[in-house]
């Protein structure tokens, strides 16, 4: 009879702690990821990661990550680059040896967390003025840190648990654009090369036609000054002709010193000619009057 009570109680207990435990489960899975949905934090940053209900941070530790106390070394710095700037997911790497934060098993119900070399990704969502750790593609599950060791795992989300938030505080930011940004300035800057190319070439075409004209102008000025020269030359030696043809030889030098007295164009060339020309209209008069 006793045996059989015993045997009974036991039953009970057991089916009482799989009843809890079933409980406990549906309680955690039907926690719902914070509806703030993934923050966006920069672009690219250094961080601490800090468990304020344990007053420990996160840590590289040969490998392995734990929550240990600060201490400022580049085992408790973490590199967040984002890598989706439409999702806002980042991958994490430590600062001491350039590894990235792994999840052992995405698909196990606890897995543990690692330094590896794949570049996981995941999301940050907003939660009482800290942040949860989702990777990509997971919607029940999310880093953790196990109370009792201080070890960081993977394990499933539990919207009341403070061992989920997190502190990001961050240490240093690295200024670079993403990729629509980039994108825009370097649109700009081809447009404004584009325009200074062409305000360029206009200028030099201007400044070009400018000179053009200028020449053509100081040609065409400098024709009109050499016809007008010629014309006048050719009138004044025409004239000159034609008075010394009707005077005597003796009144050439007063004629040439009128010529020499005329400002304006050079005249010697003229004057020159002048005299051959009157010299032979002398000697053909006087050959007429000794006939």
């Amino acid at each position: 009879m006793k045996k059989t009570f015993a045997k009974k109680l036991f039953t009970m207990a057991i089916s009482l702690m799989l009843l809890v435990s079933l409980v406990s489960s549906i309680a955690i899975s039907a926690s719902a990821l914070p509806e703030s949905g993934a923050q966006d934090l920069g672009n690219e940053f250094y961080a601490k990661i800090n468990v304020p209900a344990l007053e420990k941070t996160f840590t590289n530790k040969d490998g392995n990550i734990v929550s240990d106390l600060a201490n400022d070394s580049d085992a408790q710095i973490w590199h967040f680059v984002k890598v989706d700037a439409s999702t806002n997911a980042y991958t994490i790497a430590s600062k001491s040896n350039g590894g990235y934060m792994n999840v052992g098993d995405l698909e196990a119900q606890l897995s543990n967390v690692a330094v590896g070399e794949a570049e996981q990704g995941y999301y940050l969502y907003a939660m009482n003025g800290k942040y949860v750790i989702v990777p990509i593609g997971i919607e029940d599950k999310v880093i953790d840190v196990n109370g009792v060791d201080f070890n960081v795992q993977y394990y499933a989300y539990n919207e009341a648990s403070v061992f989920q938030q997190f502190e990001i505080v961050i240490t240093e930011t690295v200024d670079t654009p993403d990729d629509t940004t980039s994108e825009d300035a370097s649109a700009d800057a081809s447009v404004d090369a584009s325009e200074d190319a062409s305000a360029d070439v206009s200028a030099d075409a201007s400044a070009d036609a400018s000179a053009d004209a200028s020449v053509d102008a100081s040609a065409d000025a400098s024709a009109d000054a050499s016809a007008d020269a010629s014309v006048d030359a050719s009138a004044d030696a025409s004239k000159d002709t034609s008075k010394e043809t009707s005077k005597a030889p003796t009144n050439t030098s007063k004629d040439d010193k009128k010529d020499d007295d005329k400002g304006g164009f050079p005249v010697v060339p003229v004057v020159i000619g002048a005299v051959v020309v009157i010299a032979i209209v002398t000697v053909v008069i006087i050959k007429k009057k000794k006939a």
